[in-house]
């Protein structure tokens, strides 16, 4: 029925149409159905922006909550249904591929020299950048003095959202307090109790569960456990 509905309007040849196919870095082997719906071939279309999404980007407040980007990709990106619960390297890796289904192969960057510290334009290819991207680990582990593993995964796109808005609220606590002419005021705004609790926040809303695999007399794990940061 839909391919006799295309085949009749005489404006389908103006459709979207995927620009690009892609592999992301973590190829979709953490995520669930309901995160994502993987592709027969293993690879995501990219569908260029719409005018809709490029407005959308010009949002402020849209771009600090994650709003923009999260519907971004839900348009130019259809198999992807939550895109905050993606890792940040998936998202990274769709953003640049967005960026080249919708405005060309080509991008001028601006590089710094790490020799001579010039600051010079350059020509980068999207294509041959995702090309060569690295692909993520199963898991990511660091070995601790007490025989304790720390097992974890990178953050996903959710948690850097909670970071950038972690640290505009410092940053606007921060303003705030140096405009407090009154140094009593400025002593109150900066007392211990209130900086803890900013900074316990900060942790609560970055740090993820991690899990703990315990060693003990060089073997093998012999239990799973979690440790929650925020208790």
């Amino acid at each position: 029925m839909s391919k006799d509905i295309n085949q009749s309007n005489p404006l389908s040849a103006y459709f979207r149409a995927p620009k690009m196919y892609l592999n992301i870095p973590s190829s979709a082997k953490f995520y669930s159905d309901d995160i994502v719906t993987m592709p027969e071939s293993g690879e995501f279309a990219i569908y260029p922006m719409t005018t809709k999404d490029e407005l959308m980007l010009k949002n402020p407040d849209a771009l600090l909550n994650g709003e923009a980007v999260s519907n971004l990709i839900k348009s130019c990106v259809p198999e992807i249904k939550k895109p905050k619960l993606l890792f940040s390297a998936d998202v990274d890796a769709i953003l640049i591929a967005i960026r080249g289904a919708s405005g060309g192969d080509e991008v001028e960057v601006n590089a710094e020299c790490p020799k001579c510290k010039e600051l010079s334009t350059v020509t980068v290819s999207i294509d041959s950048s995702l090309t060569t991207m690295e692909s993520l680990d199963s898991e990511y582990t660091k070995e601790l003095s007490n025989g304790l593993t720390l097992v974890s995964l990178p953050f996903s796109y959710g948690s850097t959202i909670k970071a950038g808005l972690a640290s505009f609220q410092s940053t606007r606590s921060m303003q705030a307090i140096s405009e407090l002419d009154d140094d009593m005021e400025r002593l109150k705004a900066f007392a211990p109790r209130d900086m803890s609790q900013k900074l316990r926040y900060c942790s609560e809303e970055t740090v993820p569960e991690v899990a703990i695999r315990e060693r003990q007399m060089g073997q093998q794990s012999l239990g799973w456990s979690q440790l929650n940061i925020n208790q």
